[in-house]
């Protein structure tokens, strides 16, 4: 087992004249333990792609270390690091059989053939492709051809892998399985492992830790749970999150006994929690207040606890998912580009856009934003 560490990486992007004009990686300093899964999430364009191809030797950093098991690697070639590599868009060799091609990489190793054959067809069986073992690639579904590409990787056992949208192609059901194959293999085989994903149920559900970037920085990393429940500000919280986080962002007002921010006119009253957490951050002009579509109910039938917060909502779209419906709500007299918020409701429950509602908001389980900054202020639940 290995460990991978970037201390201080820097990679530009060339401009006209040679020039850097933008930064893919800025000062970004990672540390991925010795048989950890750690999740690289973030935005397109935020440098998750660049992470990895600079562990593997494929981009050079023009500041920084790149360590791997302790050795800096920033002069070594791609094959010296011994890392597998699945990028968006890997390539597979089209002359050959996904069999082939399953094998390449350890027919390059000089793998005795038994033991070639024998890695393949197990790698076929896991990943669904024992059918598909004498198809070329131009005859495989895009799906298919991922898979080729991800048993490619792990047949072989480098020093590390990295992952890059591994699954992407893939149907949901599909995926959910080889997402728990690629896992059980990981721990398996405890090799140190970085996976990027735009998809929260991936990081959620394979990662050790999740790493959340943005414009070349790493923003936060901790656990998925403690991303999930605890984010550093709006930007993560935002990401993390499906449906999307509701925002509803107001002037604070605070008479001594109670705070309360105003939502055009409307005063939604913090909890006692929440107003000390903001008094302690400084009380600022303006907050955002932050709900998942669990915390926000706005079907007929929605409790009237003394916790709850009511708020005249307009809906804006209904979206059904089956299991429930996703509503979509702006606040009362909001334009269309105003605020929104995201309820989960029964999928029986009969409302439809344009209708006026009132939303039930619970606000134990609301995350403070500091308007400004967007720094959070208190963590739902707390």
């Amino acid at each position: 087992m290995v460990d991978i560490t970037l201390d201080g990486v820097s990679v530009g992007f060339e401009g006209e004249g040679d020039t850097r004009v933008a930064l893919a990686l800025d000062d970004l300093t990672l540390h991925v333990a010795s048989g950890e899964l750690l999740a690289l999430v973030g935005p397109s364009g935020s440098g998750k792609s660049t992470v990895l191809r600079t562990i593997a030797g494929l981009q050079r950093a023009d500041r920084g270390v790149v360590r791997i098991d302790g050795e800096m690697v920033n002069d070594h070639s791609p094959g010296e690091r011994d890392v597998a590599m699945v990028a968006q868009s890997t390539t597979l060799l089209s002359h050959l059989t996904v069999e082939d091609n399953l094998g390449f990489a350890l027919r390059l190793r000089d793998l005795p053939p038994d033991e070639t054959s024998a890695r393949v067809r197990a790698e076929a069986r896991v990943l669904g492709l024992w059918s598909r073992l004498r198809r070329r690639p131009r005859h495989l579904s895009s799906g298919e051809r991922r898979k080729t590409a991800l048993g490619r990787a792990t047949s072989r056992t480098p020093r590390a892998f990295l992952f890059d949208e591994p699954l992407a192609g893939l149907d949901a059901g599909e995926r959910d399985r080889v997402r728990r194959a690629l896992r059980q293999q990981q721990r398996g085989m405890k090799i140190t492992t970085i996976y990027v994903t735009h998809d929260q149920r991936d990081a959620m559900a394979l990662a050790d830790r999740v790493a959340v970037m943005d414009r070349g920085r790493i923003v936060q990393v901790g656990s998925p749970l403690e991303v999930y429940t605890e984010p550093v500000n709006l930007f993560v919280a935002q990401f993390f999150s499906t449906p999307p986080l509701g925002t509803l962002e107001g002037r604070l007002n605070d008479d001594g006994t109670t705070a309360w921010v105003d939502i055009d006119g409307t005063a939604l009253r913090l909890h006692r929690s929440q107003r000390q957490a903001v008094r302690r951050h400084g009380a600022p002009e303006r907050i955002v207040v932050g709900l998942r579509s669990s915390a926000v109910r706005a079907d007929a039938g929605a409790a009237s606890e003394e916790w709850a917060r009511r708020l005249p909502m307009v809906v804006v779209d209904v979206q059904p998912l089956g299991p429930t419906t996703t509503v979509v709500l702006r606040p009362r007299g909001a334009g269309r580009g105003g605020p929104r918020l995201y309820a989960a409701v029964p999928p029986t429950t009969r409302v439809g856009a344009g209708d006026a509602v009132t939303a039930h908001l619970d606000l134990r389980a609301a995350f403070v934003f500091d308007g400004q900054t967007r720094a959070r202020i208190a963590s739902s639940g707390n």
